[in-house]
């Protein structure tokens, strides 16, 4: 009885402890819930992983098969395109060539209504009905699906690949008359049996590489921007394999791969009116300004593409050799006239750092093709025009809409605005869109010659019409110094530093009759309207202003170096026809009417000389004004105007009316 209580109480236990153990089991399977990682782009969730680590090692060898597909797929379009070339070369009496080109031209055709898949778009069957009318004995019959084409497609196909198998035979059986890179060419096409691939496969075998060439630049590629991976704990089993996360990610954002974003912080100033340009900017309606952010970004797979592209950009706006020594340090000092590079730089503000970068973004691998989109921009336009017999540097840059420095970058042969074109001389023409302002700071010491000035006497005991030559005139010449600054070529800053003159000019001096002084201006001989020493920094036509950063028309020539508050001389005799001063165009400015159907135009002046006002006479060689830098203006200077009457639309270049009669 006694063994039975004790078995009993045992058995008892061991119940007990099987039931414990079993809802421990099954409390365990209940409450405790598994840890799995939720994975969203943006805000959506695009599956549930097991592992934080799963999408990004199968990101990483998708990435390994496209770099290994995209090599193989330039391989054999190499191996096409110079068996291509062989047959275009050393086959040309082939009878069955004749067939086979005709039939390549016709996939050329059709090729450009294929899409990255290999398929072809929708809504072409008018475009197709033409082609294959064209490159077909019968007329087409195509339906809404394009069943008709894609027959004849297959057909054609066919004809194709056996045509050029008879010239790949034929070219086969006459290996001696092949060099070797032909020879090459022509095995690794038979070998690798790409006489299978079709044009219409051809094609998506370029988009391929063309889209996802910037792989083979980056040794890892990682998932999209707005992909983010969250750690959850759930009683749900149900998991997504890294293959459908990573279809539905691909279908709506490429991935990424490794690099750097440049931003390029720019701040433009865009004037709006109604009216139109003059001078650069715009007359009327100056309070209208609108301040723009441009910030450009550009993507590079490593930092010094980019650093490389700009010294790239330096050495086209300074001159190799120039850019050479003074990045060695070599330059020499000035013992007499000549040019020392102080300075240059970029005058943006750019920032740097590693980024993941989408694919589907312009991602700039290589120096030069960075350093042409800096340049150029995204229009890179050259072309070649030839010159008469009749043109001029001038007249050739202001037809095809360029600066004078945008002539000069693209024709480095040229070195003077004066050298003379001859009939047929070929001319490079290029607009330039710089993306950033390189800035050169130089000291330049050169010999100018002082020009002669045309000082016209009147005496009131002669007849009018009388004239007569008292004294001839003869030119000086002087040494000035000064610190030039140019953007992008251009020179948009002056600073006088000295002046020694090393022979004096001579006036000549004409003397006409006349009991008065004349209000209507000679149309024989104009005055310089400033005083010796000066550069013209920007002659007539078009540029790109320093300003706004537009290309315009320059309606009159800049005459800079002689330095701010130096004299303004008026041009010619006749009365002020407006004297007036605004804040962004002009600055002070006085017009004169020189009643022979001529006005002329003094701009940005620091001062009005005393006695200036509306209707006032004055005198040929008279002070008008100061040199100074109001309005739109980078730097003291003088903007000279003449024009045939008083409207912009009646501007001319000047410099003709100024030469010496």
């Amino acid at each position: 009885m006694i063994l039975l209580k004790k078995l009993l109480t045992i058995i008892f236990i061991f119940v007990v402890g099987v039931c414990v153990l079993l809802l421990q089991f099954c409390y365990d399977r209940t409450y405790q819930p598994y840890t799995f990682y939720r994975v969203y782009l943006d805000s959506e969730v695009v599956g549930v992983l097991e592992t934080h680590e799963e999408l990004d090692e199968y990101i990483s060898k998708q990435g390994e098969l496209i770099r290994k597909q995209i090599i193989e797929y330039e391989e054999d379009l190499s191996i096409i395109e110079g068996l291509d070339e062989v047959i275009e070369n050393k086959f040309k009496n082939l009878a069955n060539r004749s067939s086979y080109l005709k039939d390549r031209e016709a996939y050329k055709k059709l090729a450009m209504h294929v899409d990255s898949e290999g398929n072809f778009e929708e809504a072409v069957e008018e475009e197709v009905r033409n082609i294959i009318s064209e490159f077909s004995n019968q007329p087409a019959i195509v339906d809404e699906k394009i069943v008709g084409y894609e027959a004849w497609r297959n057909e054609i196909e066919a004809s194709i690949a056996k045509e050029k198998d008879i010239i790949v035979q034929y070219a086969a059986e006459h290996e001696d008359n092949l060099s070797d890179t032909e020879k090459y060419y022509l095995d690794e096409y038979i070998k690798r049996k790409l006489s299978r691939v079709s044009y219409i496969k051809q094609v998506y075998m370029r988009n391929y590489v063309d889209l996802y060439g910037i792989y083979l630049s980056t040794n890892d590629i990682y998932a999209p921007v707005g992909v983010t991976i969250e750690k959850i704990r759930t009683y749900d089993k149900t998991l997504s394999t890294a293959e459908e996360v990573y279809q539905k990610i691909v279908a709506v954002r490429p991935c990424t791969i490794e690099g750097y974003q440049f931003r390029i912080k720019s701040e433009v100033k865009d004037v709006i009116s109604k009216y139109a340009p003059i001078g650069g900017l715009l007359l009327e309606d100056y309070n209208d300004i609108v301040v723009t952010n441009n910030d450009k970004i550009i993507y590079v797979t490593e930092e010094d593409v980019f650093k490389e592209a700009v010294i790239q950009l330096e050495r086209v706006f300074v001159g190799s050799e120039n850019f050479d020594l003074y990045d060695a340090g070599l330059q020499k000092e000035i013992t007499d006239v000549g040019t020392k590079i102080d300075s240059v730089y970029v005058d943006e503000d750019i920032t740097v750092k590693k980024v993941n970068i989408s694919v589907g973004e312009k991602i700039y691998d290589e120096k030069n093709d960075l350093a042409d989109y800096l340049l150029y921009g995204n229009n890179k336009n050259i072309k070649t025009v030839y010159a008469k017999s009749t043109d001029t540097i001038f007249s050739i840059a202001e037809k095809n809409g360029i600066t004078l420095e945008e002539f000069f970058l693209s024709n480095p042969s040229f070195t003077s605005v004066n050298n003379f074109l001859y009939e047929n001389q070929p001319i490079v023409i290029a607009q330039t869109d710089p993306q950033i302002s390189i800035v050169v700071e130089s000291y330049v010491v050169e010999d100018k010659v002082i020009d002669y000035q045309v000082v016209e006497k009147y005496d009131s005991k002669l007849y009018e019409g009388y004239k007569e030559v008292t004294q001839k005139g003869s030119n000086g010449l002087e040494r000035i110094s000064q610190n030039v600054k140019s953007v992008n070529g251009t020179v948009v800053f002056i600073n006088p530093v000295s002046n020694k003159t090393i022979k004096k000019a001579t006036d000549k001096i004409i003397v006409y009759g006349t009991k008065s002084v004349p209000k209507v201006g000679s149309t024989g001989s104009w005055y310089w309207p400033t005083k010796s020493g000066y550069t013209i920094t920007s002659y007539y036509g078009y540029r790109i202003h320093p300003i706004s950063g537009k290309r315009q028309l320059h309606s009159g020539i800049d005459i800079s170096g002689t330095g701010y508050g130096s004299p303004v001389y008026a041009s010619n005799n006749g009365t002020i026809h407006t004297i007036k001063s605004d804040k962004y165009n002009y600055g002070k400015h006085i017009i004169i009417d020189h009643h022979n159907g001529y006005y002329s135009l003094y701009a940005h002046m620091s001062a009005f000389a005393k006695g200036m006002s509306q209707g006032a006479t004055v005198q040929r060689g008279q002070v008008i004004g100061y040199v100074g830098k109001t309005g739109a203006a980078t730097g003291p200077h003088l903007h000279f105007e003449i024009r045939t009457c008083n409207s912009f639309n009646c501007i001319t270049n000047p410099l003709p009316y100024l030469k010496k009669k």
